[in-house]
């Protein structure tokens, strides 16, 4: 899979079939608009191909609201790939082009500037100045500038319409579980290491502080069993995100206790995924008190593995 910023040069590939769209979080909806996607293209003999936008659209026209993403850009294009695209296409996202109306996006970006062969949107794509465009006026250019469009109808989990916006809402009440059958995946998060004032290691369980993008959106506050990828190898672990107001914490921490770990890996990178919350974030009366209750939690946790079937 190629990543080509599209605003940095002319040699652009034409014909493909390009899939529009934010794709952050690529959940089961996006997914099945990509599948669509690869198999039309592979059938046109073509590249298969995403158009995404850097920065995020929220950051340039509403700076007062914090967008909260599912996923990075790097994250986004690295599942767009494995799921089978071949090109994804990094637009710069200014105010000038969000002043584009529908029929100037659609004739100078892709009739011109990528000479599609085809697109495939979901049900509910809207594009130009203030969204105005939509997929059926898509389908009405489409005809006079001779591309295919593809529209992709919604995926209903537990009875509701899969979208991004769901999924956030679902994460910020801690509902882990639930927006892994949104995505089709585990919700993870990919951060460094960084060292902290050491408190766990203290306590008996050593932690890793997590250092993230400021922009990706987390889980609500709480004690969850997660799973943590570090070189390739995974571990089971427990993670806690919250202020710590036992030990008088002042900002947002997020920490992992691996389980069965005990390497050096400050600086390093870990992805954590999170299988289940165990309970809300509480303040206890004393440091004894805590460490009484992360030792229940590291044997909630274990016994939650062991229905899984393995433990590391």
């Amino acid at each position: 899979m190629e990543v080509i910023h599209a605003d940095s040069t002319s040699n652009l590939p034409p014909n493909t079939v390009m899939a529009l769209g934010n794709f952050d979080g690529v959940h089961l909806g996006h997914r099945a608009i990509i599948k669509k996607t690869v198999k039309k293209a592979q059938l046109m003999r073509q590249k298969s191909s995403v158009l995404l936008f850097e920065p995020h659209p929220y950051k340039v026209l509403e700076k007062k609201k914090k967008p909260y993403l599912l996923t990075t850009i790097n994250d986004r294009c690295l599942m767009l790939g494995n799921i089978g695209i071949d090109i994804v296409f990094v637009e710069k996202f200014t105010k000038k082009f969000a002043s584009l109306l529908a029929e100037e996006f659609l004739e100078i970006y892709l009739t011109k500037k990528f000479a599609i062969s085809g697109v495939v949107v979901g049900f509910d794509y809207t594009f130009g100045h203030q969204g105005k465009g939509t997929t059926f006026e898509l389908e009405h250019i489409a005809k006079e500038s001779g591309f295919s469009v593809e529209i992709i109808e919604p995926v209903i989990v537990n009875n509701k319409i899969v979208s991004s916006s769901l999924a956030r809402t679902k994460l910020l009440q801690g509902k882990v579980d639930e927006v892994s059958k949104i995505l089709g995946y585990n919700y993870f998060i990919r951060g460094t290491v960084v060292s902290d004032r050491k408190i766990g290691r203290t306590l008996g369980f050593p932690t890793a502080n997590l250092q993230l993008p400021s922009d990706i959106i987390l889980p609500a506050n709480g004690v969850y069993l997660v799973m943590a990828t570090y070189k390739n190898r995974q571990y089971y672990g427990l993670s806690n995100l919250g202020f710590r107001p036992t030990v008088f914490g002042q900002t947002l921490a997020v920490e992992i206790h691996l389980l069965n770990f005990s390497e050096n890996i400050y600086g390093e990178v870990l992805v954590v995924s999170f299988l289940e919350k165990l309970r809300e974030e509480r303040s206890f009366k004393d440091r004894e008190k805590l460490k009484s209750q992360i030792r229940q939690d590291v044997l909630t946790a274990k016994k939650i593995i062991e229905g899984y079937g393995k433990f590391n």
